[in-house]
């Protein structure tokens, strides 16, 4: 139930390249996008030298700061009995 009603916020805050633990989005269009991107760069030779930068942060639930997740959670807007919740679901969770 929290996760349902958190998606329509969360849809105007995670980039759209954003693919991980994402609902209905899939690698396959960001795969796509880096080959697009490949073709131009070969294509351009002011692009020769260019990079792309994939990175993938492993573990990084691991590494959140639980109060400072609930403070961004209410700048964000979301009600205080939200965040609570969240606070009880992820009490002792590390």
């Amino acid at each position: 139930m929290l996760a349902t009603r958190a998606c329509t916020k969360l849809y105007g805050i995670i980039h759209p390249h954003q693919n991980g633990f994402v609902p209905y989005s899939t690698i396959h269009a960001t795969v796509d996008l880096f080959t697009a991107a490949q073709k131009v760069a070969m294509q351009d030779p002011a692009m020769a030298t260019a990079l792309a930068l994939l990175l993938d942060f492993c573990e990084a639930y691991d590494s959140v700061d639980r109060a400072f997740m609930y403070e961004v959670l209410l700048w964000l807007g979301f009600p205080v009995e939200f965040v609570k919740a969240m606070r009880g679901l992820h009490d002792g969770t590390r």
